[in-house]
């Protein structure tokens, strides 16, 4: 056995372990469910991060009108990529993010948009635990070409909502969701935002766009 192959599973574990602290984390900014709350309560007997457990523990507590308040139409945090993309085409964005889902077989929750930030990080999810898969059967190419597309993924899509994210509750008191966005940021890679990024989190015009409150770009009457 060569020293590449030796090292296998604990790389395998390792994406594993990302795998189920996103999913939790996805959970955790998903729109409260029954089915939702039963995940969370397995995900955190079984997620590695302690202080992610914990701060699931804390948002589990919350009661589901508290989440509504933030994310829903109205609220001061949108969950959607759209938001925080400044000047460029949410519909290119949308086109992208179901390229990639369609590429790797992920279908996404249709309770939610594509770009939620409960969509997105499903998605990291699924393809962490692929890479896991592939490498826990040796299959080197195919863990590369997981890795290498998540890698993107978080680059130019999770990083971008998980900043905005941060910024968002920077400005607001909700410090147990704060601590979650971060958590979210750190598994992104922790990339910065990009200036244009930051300016449009300033601009009303764009925050209150129909595509951050959840409506569909073809109900827009702008």
């Amino acid at each position: 056995m060569n020293t590449e192959s030796a090292v296998l599973p604990d790389k395998a574990r390792a994406a594993v372990a990302r795998a189920a602290d996103l999913r939790l984390i996805g959970l955790l900014l998903a729109s409260p469910s029954v089915e939702n709350r039963r995940q969370v309560d397995e995900l955190r007997a079984e997620a590695p991060d302690e202080a992610l457990r914990a701060l699931a523990g804390q948002l589990r507590a919350l009661d589901d009108g508290y989440h509504g308040s933030l994310f829903g139409p109205g609220g001061p945090v949108s969950p959607r990529e759209a938001a925080y993309i400044g000047r460029q085409d949410p519909a290119r964005v949308m086109a992208e993010l179901g390229s990639f889902y369609a590429a790797f077989g992920f279908r996404p929750p249709a309770a939610d948009p594509v770009d939620h930030v409960a969509t997105e990080v499903a998605f990291a999810s699924f393809l962490s635990l692929k890479e896991g898969y592939a490498l826990s059967r040796g299959d080197a190419a195919a863990a590369r070409t997981t890795a290498e597309a998540l890698h993107h993924f978080f680059r130019e899509h999770l990083s971008v909502i998980a900043g905005g994210l941060v910024a968002r509750f920077t400005a607001s008191p909700e410090v147990e969701f704060l601590a979650l966005a971060n958590a979210l940021l750190a598994r992104s890679g922790g990339l910065p935002l990009k200036e244009e990024q930051l300016v449009s989190l300033e601009d009303e015009d764009v925050m209150s766009c129909g595509m951050c409150e959840g409506e569909d770009p073809k109900d827009s009457t702008e």
